[in-house]
């Protein structure tokens, strides 16, 4: 092959596909994906192909993504409306790669997604902006979150933390001022300070934070309020049924 490719072959017992995945060739000269797996074994320190706080449904989430939407009615009541269809394929998808890695849920936290990553047991991890400078001095890259297959989209869900000004300080113009100041004026050096990334693209952003910026514009805004409750715990409740 004279130029790198990526091939992701969904995990399953093959009686869609008609035959066994593994043994097929994959290239002119008739190799098969085991053999490339033989050939580029990852390091012995290698744990986890994939891993990310199953126990917190907002890591969860781009697995039901496009499945759901949220709507406000006209009491201003936070509705959750579903697409069974979607739902369950989604469900579906996401047992089926279940099967290529193993996530211990009872002892996952984002710490140790993190610490693992850093200590190089984790080849890929789902975390959030903020945790993007605890993995300062590790080589890595950051992308987006992929469609899970050709037919199924992912895409993260995003949690805006606002500087909020009281309309009864008897000081408001200095406090907007300084609002002002904190989140669009030193946009730059938001993330280096206090580890969380503006939401206006800073005018020297590196690859990093355009990346990050990009995936929160093309996130869904999640509701954190109490009318979604009912909605995180079930998506827990639910996730939690295949660990």
């Amino acid at each position: 092959m004279k130029k790198p490719a990526l091939v992701i072959l969904a995990a399953g017992m093959g009686s869609r596909y008609g035959g066994l995945k593994q043994m097929d060739p994959m290239d002119p000269m008739g190799h098969a994906i085991i053999d490339y797996s033989i050939d580029n074994e990852p390091p012995e320190n290698v744990q986890y192909l994939l891993e990310w706080d199953v126990n917190d449904a907002f890591y969860d989430f781009p697995f039901i993504s496009n499945s759901v939407s949220f709507v406000k009615d006209e009491v201003e009541t936070m509705q959750v409306n579903y697409d069974e269809n979607l739902y369950n394929e989604d469900l579906e998808f996401f047992s089926q790669i279940l099967e290529s890695f193993s996530i211990d849920a009872a002892t996952v936290t984002e710490e140790s997604v993190i610490s693992d990553f850093n200590e190089g047991k984790t080849i890929c991890a789902i975390v959030d902006s903020d945790s993007l400078a605890k993995l300062e001095g590790t080589d890595h890259e950051i992308r987006e979150l992929l469609a899970l297959n050709d037919t199924l989209q992912a895409s993260s869900a995003a949690l805006t933390d606002l500087v909020v000004v009281n309309d009864f300080s008897g000081k408001k113009e200095k406090a907007a001022d300084f609002a002002e100041y904190v989140t669009l004026t030193m946009s730059g050096e938001l993330h280096g300070l206090g580890g969380h990334y503006s939401v206006k693209l800073s005018e020297d952003a590196d690859e990093r934070e355009q990346t990050a910026y990009q995936a929160y514009e093309n996130a869904i805004p999640v509701p954190n309020s109490q009318d979604a409750k009912e909605f995180w715990v079930t998506l827990k409740e639910t996730i939690s049924q295949y660990f």
